[in-house]
């Protein structure tokens, strides 16, 4: 007996039978369904997703071995401030020259930064009278600090590390008619992961709505879609052959086929002897037996296109009754 097969022939070999997994399909249609329901269900919420996963162990996107980086991680080993590649910019904005309530502001943004574990140093060049021209626009409108933070740029460290100075930021209020931004190369990388999943997560969302339409517009009964797409993954297991149709059909085809190669076998052997003994008969006894053959595969392809709807009717039954 074929467990996995499509067709097998029984003791006799006067005519096939289905095999053991194809018995199982067609006698439990309704617990394969909800299987492989319950397995999705399943996969989704016990293992973790893959945006998920991809956040947690992402890793640096700049190269250690750049000239530039280690110069970078040069000069804050020499002074003692970072190692880290990861910085960012507090600019501070004001509608009008920036006074002594700005610099209130801007002092309590660096007491609040230094004190926070993402951050390594604070560059306070704007609370320095001798340096605070050097870190302040000619208009006096804007002035900017610099941060070095937790983690290398592009690392889950580092994301969370510009997410908890924004944060620091958006809980600090400003003055009237001032305003602070977060910039700089690590806070673009940050944004750029961001961006990348909730585009990922909306193109999800978009195509298993297309498919569904798809679907629905196809079958035109949700309990008959879900019924021919569980029966169609579960019989693509029982075909020897991939294919977009049916698992036991494909498989009763090919049997057929494979039944017709071997009658035209046989036919033309037959032919060959007889040729050498009658060969004045040879020629009708040819076009008989491509005759005999010729009828019998029509009523063998007649008899698979009538099995054919014979199922695909009692499946649009089998779905009416659970619509």
């Amino acid at each position: 007996m074929c467990l996995f097969g499509g067709m097998t022939k029984d003791e006799s070999g006067s005519h096939s039978v289905p095999s053991l997994l194809a018995r199982m399909i067609h006698g439990s249609p309704v617990l394969i369904i909800f299987f492989w329901l319950g397995l999705a269900v399943l996969v989704n919420t016990v293992v973790p997703q893959l945006e998920k996963v991809g956040r947690t162990h992402m890793v640096s996107m700049v190269p250690a071995a750049a000239p530039s980086i280690q110069a970078m991680s040069r000069i804050g080993q020499v002074f003692g401030e970072f190692d880290t590649d990861t910085a960012v910019m507090i600019v501070i904005e004001g509608d009008h020259p920036l006074g002594d309530d700005a610099h209130r502001y801007y002092a309590e943004l660096v007491r609040r930064l230094s004190q926070d574990k993402h951050v390594e140093h604070v560059q306070d060049l704007w609370g320095d009278p001798l340096t605070a021209a050097g870190s302040q626009s000619l208009d006096g409108k804007a002035a900017y600090v610099q941060a070095q933070l937790v983690g290398n740029q592009g690392e889950n460290l580092a994301n969370q590390s510009v997410a908890a100075v924004r944060r620091i930021v958006a809980t600090t209020a400003p003055p009237s008619g001032v305003r602070a931004y977060v910039a700089g190369g690590a806070a673009v990388t940050a944004d750029g992961v961001d961006v990348g999943d909730r585009g990922i997560a909306k193109i999800t969302a978009i195509t298993g709505a297309v498919i569904l339409v798809m679907l629905l517009f196809i079958y035109r009964s949700v309990a008959t879609m879900i019924l021919i797409v569980g029966q169609r993954s579960c019989t693509a297991c029982a075909s020897p052959t991939p294919s977009t149709g049916p698992g036991i059909w494909i498989s009763v085809h090919i049997s057929a086929t494979s039944d017709r190669d071997s009658r035209m076998a046989t036919a033309s052997a037959a032919s060959s002897a007889s040729s050498g003994v009658y060969p004045a008969s040879s020629t009708m006894s040819t076009a008989r037996m491509r005759s005999i053959i010729s009828s019998s595969t029509m009523r063998t392809t007649a008899g698979m296109h009538e099995g054919s709807s014979i199922a695909i009717r009692e499946l649009a039954g089998i779905g009416d009754r659970l619509g």
